[in-house]
């Protein structure tokens, strides 16, 4: 208990997952629920989990260890506070880490929080955590396995890593100078496709690329979208909005999907 809110779920084969903004890990087997113990030096209370794939085998899990740093005489701005719970409530990973920032500079007296990338793996029934160039990236954002030698990940500032656990994990390269932070990651059909802050992008494995046709929504501010994420469904890409909602690509045409607004109320009573 205490660990704060979730951030995400994940199927694991015949196991669900759940992870949240406290580091927090609980595993799903038979109908009970168990929390996993935390790994590395680092309080689990520090850790901010952002995303997790994976399959039967193994799951992965990646985020952000943001250090506490608190001067003598700080005030707590509530203000902040209240913008960080509704970040939160919101499941707006990108803001709330933008104002984790903003808070962890303020009780630091000024100084730059020193972030540093999270990533653990669970397998044969244990959880271990892998080393990550912090130089390549300070927040990791998003996972996609291709299999167990074939790991992506994504993250702050436009960064892309490649590798295993057995290889470790080497920056990737790439043109198109995107420094956004890329939140999510998958493969659709016969390409890789990345949304980012306020985009969504194909990538080759070199080249990052605007994806086209862009999302035809009249009440999107013109080519300024805001992904929560997307994800690979058969021959259907099902992409999620912070602000707009729901729809679905089938490679060439964008379908958004009603939502009652029943559905989107904060205490759910029920579709009429």
């Amino acid at each position: 208990m205490g660990y704060g809110q979730l951030s995400g779920l994940a199927d694991g084969g015949d196991t669900n997952w759940a992870f949240g903004f406290g580091g927090q890990i609980y595993r799903r087997d038979d109908g009970d629920w168990r929390k996993l113990e935390p790994v590395g030096d680092d309080s689990a209370r520090q850790s901010i989990l952002a995303a997790a794939a994976g399959g039967q085998d193994s799951m992965w899990f990646c985020g952000t260890v943001t250090p506490p740093l608190i001067v003598e005489g700080y005030k707590k701005d509530q203000a902040l506070q209240d913008k960080l719970n509704a970040a939160r409530a919101a499941n707006d990973f990108p803001l709330y880490q933008s104002l984790m920032r903003e808070l962890r500079q303020q009780k630091s007296g000024g100084a730059e929080p020193v972030l540093k990338p999270l990533l653990l793996r669970y397998a044969d029934g244990r959880l271990t955590r892998l080393d990550v160039d912090g130089s390549a990236v300070k927040s990791l954002m998003a996972i996609h396995v291709e299999s167990p030698s074939r790991v992506w990940l994504t993250g702050s500032e436009g960064a892309i890593l490649f590798g295993s656990a057995e290889t470790g994990f080497n920056p990737v390269p790439h043109a198109g100078q995107v420094t956004e932070n890329l939140v999510s990651i998958d493969r659709f059909r016969d390409r890789f496709i990345i949304a980012s802050d306020f985009g969504l992008f194909e990538f080759d494995g070199h080249v990052l690329t605007r994806l086209k046709p862009r999302l035809n929504s009249p009440e999107i501010n013109r080519n300024v979208p805001n992904p929560l994420c997307i994800q690979s469904v058969g021959d259907i890409l099902m992409y999620f909005d912070l602000k707009h909602g729901v729809c679905r690509w089938d490679g060439e045409n964008w379908d958004w999907i009603d939502i009652p607004d029943a559905l989107l109320e904060r205490e759910f009573k029920g579709l009429k």
